[in-house]
């Protein structure tokens, strides 16, 4: 008897390449932008998300700096993180 597997297990041992993230993995990560743009926080939102092949990324919406990220490994988001706390606040005239 054969063990059952996933698509996306049968797709990395058979090396098959992957065409485009699931479905619900794009409207997830769609409806996590809009839900950060919309709620009344001056914090940065975070969320995590799949890359094109399936592996963890995360996104981020800073609402102070208008800055977003798509997709990025945890290093990244990390040193984007530190690097909002060490800006000087944006002054607003």
């Amino acid at each position: 008897m054969k063990p059952s597997i996933t698509w996306q297990e049968y797709q990395k041992l058979e090396l098959i390449p992957v065409q485009s993230r699931p479905i619900q993995v794009k409207l997830n990560d769609l409806w996590q932008s809009i839900k950060a743009r919309l709620e009344p926080s001056a914090e940065p939102h975070v969320w995590q998300t799949q890359d094109e092949i399936g592996q963890p990324a995360w996104s981020a919406y800073d609402p102070k700096s208008g800055q977003t990220l798509r997709q990025v490994s945890e290093a990244v988001m990390r040193s984007w993180l530190e690097s909002l706390h060490s800006q000087p606040p944006i002054a607003y005239r």
